[in-house]
């Protein structure tokens, strides 16, 4: 049995918070004449400063939600401020003030002028007086002095009457009532333990009947109460020195319980149902506009289980009820013998003992300065209303506020106190200013459960109202209680739409709010803006004055075991302070499965949210982080793994120092700094995820550089880096283990390149300085399972909106299956081996909140959107069930790439020239004009010229067959089945077994190497320095014999072009005498003939090679001279030809012969890209010709243009 303490000094706004935290609180009120049956339950209020019109109005007294007009009505007079004194006479309640103002709303004490002696009633009650105002917080603190006719209110003095249990669960029996008096129906069972708090401004009687076992009884008055048992019967008696305000508890197991105080005045509860003070929230009028019901279109969005969390509150489960607590505040339970003192240096819960802190044991007003708990000791909070002020707590035993199965519902205030200080006060790097949880210590910390602690918008709420409509399950959410209304903005940092608003009455999914919007938050089928509860019953928080100038609030850091519920931490954090972060799992490795963050907020705070770090096997779920610094969900060295971040949102988060940019796609770098601790905040994004091996599911993020990161780190970064296995261990090879139906928005705009998904960047330490590095830009990972093997990063159910791009991945391999994105400027750039499959992608919605002006994606008319970007080289895409809709015509832009086109290409570099990489199937369009499926820009670049992709299903460019999709020059004019379309610029030729892309290398040492680059971006055209030849088709195509289907050659490396092909290469130097051809991607079975020009009796002495060695294994053979073109091209790369004018040459990849079997390409969706090989070449050298020329290391010999005829 918990004794309790209620000092004389407390006032009722404390005694009303204790009672009204606990189980179940029902008000039955008798007026006069009023049965129980017409019980009535009201909702407790404060107010201090009532300020008066001067004239006399009558009451309305709101009840059950609904205004009513009680039988007594107030006069208002006079002026200034209330003077803390109420007068009754007859029905008239008098309020003397002096100031008027228009209106107001008061919670006052109603006392019925119908008495017996001795015996009154009183209940708090919202009443609105239609004339004044009020200002200020806390309670009238009322006594009562009776008379048969009039009542004089005074101070701190009332009759209280509350109980409160714990029990199973039943119905509620409202008794009925023989006295006019106040009683709180209350839980109880044949099993359960009551606790009758009870406190009485006389000395008195009274009665506990109980028919299973005698009940016990302590107290914390002066002189214990008096007893008496007759027939089972036992009598409590009060004595004079149980003064008001002391509280007296009763203990009993019993089937009911019946109280008497007085004579003739009890009342009986059996079964009654846990219950629990709730404010009651006025009624809500008008009419709901439709509302959705989904969330999605296509997508899977998991959401938390709809059941709250077992929560029985049996006495196991609750610390503050366990058996052998000592008292904070009683003198016996410290050595000294005396209380300790707030200004003492440390205080020391005495060891080995667990003590209980309850409403009164800390004094109101004053900083304690450390608190500490030894390894065998145990601080426990009691379910009431407890404020703290105080510097540090260091636990090295527990700490303990509530549990997971006994979930606070009082209101908790714990405050860090402490201006900026890099000491380490509580010692072993636990630093100061919050709560050091030391290896072996445990930290228990649980609020009740508000659930779900977010939710989406069921229609848009516009900008002047004052509610809002939630989808899916209605949340318990209270009358008073702080909510963010997320913004439907693209610029979050800079428009600031996102708005906290107080929640005034709340009905199902409908909550409205005290003030109205300012902005418009957007909720159609497309996309629903999120609604996220900031306040809990626990708030730890950093003060204000001390907190806010540097950013350095409190922090909790745990080496021990922590689990943390139901809490909001407030103005937490200490910026750029290592380890000092809201809530921090420190390097607890594999040892804390049982560590958790659940359902928490935080608000306001300075430096990150939660940090998992060094740490596996935590569970970071239905968390809400609002007005974040920093990465927000911190997965802090990259070994962390195992981890479930399930289910959180997490909006409105600020880079630290700068927002990293850059022109292209390097990015920025930036080091370590005084005001950048660590320089990876300058992309602060929601989700940090260093590690992708972990479970990333049902999560919400808006804002931030990114929502998602996933840095590349390619070794442990901070003391992760020096435990043992983890010297050569790569985080960015990780891939992921659970990446679904995560959303993002209103992100990825400060740079061209990020995206709302960013798997980029590298954070490193710098071998150099020894400083922390953070490279933002194009970086890419090759991903690996435990054992090596390749794997993919694989994101499923994602859903993105108002993005630079919703998923941005410079990686090896990347699957995004079941993708909506809406008003991105681009889907997603992929990078890689990468499949997109299953996807909804709409340009623009109806939203009228307009695009940023990002460059280069800017148009003269606005901003544009694309569907998606093919890359010009070195990656493999597919495309598969894709619709895109809305994509329409940006005014008469001539660049396409300006324009808001389906599918664009990549054109503006010489440098990169595109192989056979991109391939769609099953695409299909909603509100797409045919003008704008795709956007080709030809630009005088090999990345232009040799553009193409395969639909292999013809259903993007609108066929009824398989097509591959070209660049509007005529070297991709293959065949009289090609057609030319003028809007897209891009040739569209029937795809056949023999039709697939090549890319060939041919080098000429000193003219066109391998790894030199010329001239990168557009040359013009004659320019001799860069353009050395052309490239021309023939073959044995009817009706084409006499076009001429050509593109020039530069000194840049690579020609791709058709199989099955002649390709006549022609070099304005003249051929030379010795070059190479590398097939770098040619798929199986298919061959190119390529041919150039020498003068008769020319010798060639041709073999291939493979150099690479894959398992040592080498492939070396000589070409032989064949008699016929015929035979080379059905030779398989193994023979030549000189008709006497042109050098035939059968190019074939025939690495497939020389290594084991190794996959030859990319497939997914039903679609085929061949993957490019390295190191196979042929090796050519020419002899018996007049050297014409020599430049560099290489001779020519002079030989006319002149395409062949035979193929």
């Amino acid at each position: 049995m918990k004794p309790a303490c209620m000092p004389v000094s407390c006032t009722i706004m404390k005694l009303f918070m204790f009672y009204s935290c606990f189980m179940m609180m029902v008000v039955v009120m008798m007026m006069g004449g009023v049965n129980a049956a017409n019980s009535i339950t009201y909702q407790v209020g404060y107010n201090t400063n009532l300020v008066t019109s001067g004239v006399t109005t009558p009451l309305r007294l709101i009840k059950d939600n609904r205004v009513t007009t009680p039988n007594i009505t107030a006069t208002l007079r006079g002026g200034g401020t209330v003077d803390g004194y109420l007068s009754f006479a007859g029905n008239t309640l008098t309020v003397r003030s002096s100031s008027p103002s228009p209106s107001t709303i008061i919670d006052l004490v109603l006392v019925t002028p119908q008495l017996s002696s001795g015996m009154y009633v009183f209940t708090y009650l919202n009443i609105s007086i239609e004339k004044g105002s009020i200002t200020g917080g806390g309670m009238w603190s009322l006594a009562a002095t009776l008379s048969a006719s009039s009542i004089t209110f005074a101070d701190d003095a009332i009759v209280w009457t509350s109980l409160i249990a714990t029990a199973t669960a039943g119905d509620v029996i409202i008794p009925s009532l023989t006295c006019p008096y106040n009683i709180m129906v209350v839980d109880i069972s044949a099993s359960s333990r009551i606790n009758v708090a009870i406190t009485k401004i006389w000395a008195g009687k009274y009665t506990a009947i109980a028919t299973s076992a005698a009940p016990s009884v302590s107290g914390q008055c002066a002189q214990a109460p008096s007893s008496s048992a007759v027939s089972g019967v036992t009598t409590y008696t009060n004595t004079g020195t149980c003064r008001s305000g002391m509280w007296q508890t009763l203990a009993a197991r019993a089937a009911y319980v019946t109280l008497n105080f007085g004579s003739g005045c009890s009342a009986t509860w059996k079964d009654s149902e846990s219950r629990e003070y709730i404010p009651v929230s006025p009624s809500i009028t008008g009419t709901p506009p439709s509302l959705l019901t989904r969330d999605s279109q296509l997508v899977t969005l998991p959401k938390p289980p709809s059941a709250f969390d077992a929560n029985p509150r049996a006495v196991a489960d609750c610390p503050h009820d366990q058996s052998g607590l000592l008292l904070w505040h009683n003198p016996a339970t410290w050595p000294s013998g005396t209380v300790p003192s707030p200004s003492s240096s440390i205080i020391t819960i005495p060891a080995g003992k667990r003590v209980l802190v309850s409403s009164c044991s800390f004094t109101s007003g004053i900083i304690y300065n450390t608190i500490a708990i030894p390894s065998d000791s145990e601080l426990i909070f009691d379910d009431a209303p407890i404020t703290l002020w105080v510097r540090d707590i260091k636990v090295q035993g527990k700490l303990s506020i509530g549990s997971p199965t006994c979930r606070m519902l009082s209101y908790i205030d714990i405050k860090f106190f402490g201006s900026k200080d890099l000491s380490d006060r509580m010692g072993n790097n636990l630093g100061l200013k919050g709560i050091g949880v030391d290896v072996g210590g445990s930290l228990d910390i649980h609020g009740k459960q508000f659930h779900p602690t977010w939710s989406r918008l069921a229609a848009t709420a516009t900008a002047g109202s004052d509610r809002i409509y939630l989808m899916g399950q209605a949340p318990n959410w209270e009358v008073g209680q702080q909510v963010v209304v997320v913004t439907s903005s693209y610029t979050d940092e800079t428009t600031k739409e996102n708005e906290v608003m107080t929640i005034k009455a709340i009905s199902g999914n409908v909550i409205q709010f005290s003030s109205v919007l300012r902005f418009s938050h957007w909720a159609t089928q497309d996309y629903q803006c999120e609604v996220g509860l900031l306040s809990r019953r626990i708030v730890l928080q950093g003060d204000q004055a001390t907190s806010d100038p540097l950013k350095f609030g409190g922090h909790v850091i745990i080496k021990g075991r922590g689990r943390v519920s139901g809490t909001q931490f407030l103005r937490m954090g200490q910026q750029n302070v290592l380890a000092r972060y809201p809530l921090h799992f420190h390097m607890l490795l594999a040892s804390c499965p049982s560590c958790f963050s659940k359902d928490n907020a935080f608000y306001l705070s300075y430096y990150r949210c939660i940090s998992v770090h060094g740490t596996h096997n935590v569970e970071v779920l239905r968390n809400v982080a609002f007005d974040i610094s920093g990465h927000c969900m911190y997965l802090e060295d990259g070994i962390e793994e195992n981890n479930t971040l399930s289910y959180n949102l997490v909006a409105h988060v600020h880079t630290i120092f700068h927002a990293a940019a850059g022109p292209d796609q390097i990015g920025e770098y930036y080091k370590e700094q005084t005001d950048l601790l660590i320089p990876a905040d300058i992309a602060a994004s929601g989700y940090y995820i260093t590690n992708a091996y972990n479970t990333i599911s049902g999560n919400a993020a808006s804002g931030g550089w990114a929502g998602y990161a996933f840095p590349n780190l390619f070794l442990p970064m901070g003391p992760s880096a020096s435990l043992p296995g983890y010297a050569t261990f790569v985080p960015a090879a990780r891939t992921t283990l659970v990446f679904d139906g995560n959303t993002v928005h209103s992100s990825g705009y400060y740079w061209r390149d990020s995206g709302g998904i960013y798997c980029g960047g590298n954070f490193y330490k710098n071998a150099t300085d020894g400083l922390r590095w953070y490279h933002s830009g194009r970086k890419g990972r090759v991903t690996k399972t435990a054992s090596g093997e390749d794997a993919f990063m694989r994101f499923t159910n994602t859903k993105a909106w108002l993005l630079r791009a919703g998923v941005a991945h410079w990686g090896a391999r990347i699957e995004v299956i079941n993708l909506e994105t809406y008003d991105c400027v681009r889907a997603a750039l992929l990078f890689g081996k990468s499949w997109l499959d299953n996807a909804i992608v709409t340009g623009r919605t109806l939203n009228p909140t307009p695009f940023p002006l990002v460059s280069p994606f800017s148009s003269p008319n606005g901003n544009s959107w694309q569907g998606f970007q093919f890359y010009d080289t070195g990656t493999q895409t597919i495309l598969t069930d894709v619709q895109f809709r809305r994509y329409f015509a940006n005014g008469n832009i001539i660049n396409p790439h300006l324009d808001n086109r389906v599918i664009i290409s990549m054109t503006h570099s010489d440098q990169f020239k595109p192989q056979g990489i991109s391939a769609t199937r099953n695409i299909s369009f909603v509100d797409v004009p045919r003008s704008q499926v795709i956007g080709n820009r030809l630009q005088n670049t090999g990345s232009s010229r040799y553009y193409n992709f395969i639909d292999w299903d013809g259903s993007l460019v609108q066929r009824t067959y398989a097509s591959l999709v070209a660049t509007n020059n005529s070297w991709w004019h293959l065949g009289t089945d090609c057609i030319m379309e003028p809007d897209w610029a891009v040739w569209v030729c029937k795809k056949t077994p023999t039709r697939e892309i090549a890319t060939l290398k041919v080098t000429i040492k000193d003219l066109i190497d391998i790894g030199v680059s010329f001239n990168t971006g557009t040359p013009p055209n004659g320019d001799t320095t860069h353009y050395c030849g052309n490239s021309t088709l023939f073959d044995d195509v009817t009706g084409l014999s006499a076009v001429v289907r050509s593109t020039v050659i530069t000194r840049n490396v690579g020609i791709t072009g058709c199989t099955n092909k002649g390709w006549y290469l022609y070099f304005y130097h003249g051929s030379p005498l010795f070059f190479e051809v590398w097939p770098e991607m040619l798929p199986p079975g298919l061959y190119v003939l390529v041919a150039l020009s020498y003068p008769a009796g020319t010798n060639f002495n041709i073999k291939a090679e493979y150099d690479y060695g894959h398992n040592q294994v080498k492939l070396n053979y000589q070409l032989t001279a064949a008699l016929s073109v015929s035979e080379v091209r059905s030779s398989d790369g193994t023979k030549y030809y000189f008709d006497g004018q042109h050098l035939y040459l059968g190019i074939a990849d025939k690495i497939q012969h020389a290594l084991p079997p190794t996959p030859t390409a990319f497939e997914r969706g039903g679609v085929t890209l061949y993957n490019q090989r390295y190191g196979f070449h042929y090796i050519i050298t020419a002899t018996g010709c007049s050297v014409s020329k020599t430049v560099g290391a290489t001779q020519y010999c002079s030989a006319p243009y002149k395409k062949p005829l035979l193929f």
